[in-house]
């Protein structure tokens, strides 16, 4: 499976193959059950004329060049996974990507210029050749536009997760506090 970001609006295709981070980071709470956070972020800061090209003969469509990096968050605060090997050929779905203090208690979101809620969210965790692999699909608002043209836009995410657990909240808020600089 290809690796890519497919987010589609009026102004064309934004497209991107290139990541610098693909990762799932989970932790236990006391009740035993998992915390997810998945962090996913790409660029096309160094693609070619002849690269953007090719993609556009293989994609079949214009790419919109404006958007050249882009990111992508979902935070599960309460799953009913146990042990991080349950997540495998399950799916999650998440109607408002702002589902504080509900069931889910999630927050999905993405950005290129600025964040954007995501809607009608289907995440799917598939194992293969012990790598697990993120299919994910929503909608947002308009990237580009907020006025009357603006129209929904869907986004398409499939990408191999690196995985990285703690064992307690606290292992995960110091190793959050490290990657911010703050420790």
């Amino acid at each position: 499976m290809n690796n890519y970001i497919k987010i589609k609006n009026r102004d064309g295709l934004i497209y991107f193959n290139k990541f610098d981070k693909t990762e799932l980071v989970y932790y236990k709470k006391p009740n035993n059950k998992i915390v997810i956070n998945i962090n996913v972020s790409a660029d096309s800061f160094d693609r070619s004329e002849n690269e953007k090209a090719s993609l556009e003969k293989y994609l079949n469509t214009e790419l919109h060049t404006d958007a050249n990096q882009c990111w992508i968050k979902l935070r599960l605060f309460h799953t009913e996974f146990k042990d991080i090997e349950d997540i495998n050929n399950s799916t999650i779905k998440i109607k408002r990507g702002y589902e504080i203090n509900s069931k889910n208690d999630s927050a999905a979101h993405y950005g290129i210029w600025s964040p954007r809620e995501l809607y009608n969210n289907e995440i799917k965790f598939q194992k293969e050749d012990n790598q697990l692999k993120l299919i994910w699909t929503a909608t947002s608002d308009d990237i580009n536009y907020y006025t009357s043209n603006a129209n929904d836009n869907n986004m398409e995410l499939a990408c191999n997760l690196k995985l990285l657990g703690f064992n307690s909240e606290k292992e995960y808020w110091n190793y959050e506090m490290e990657q911010l600089g703050l420790k």
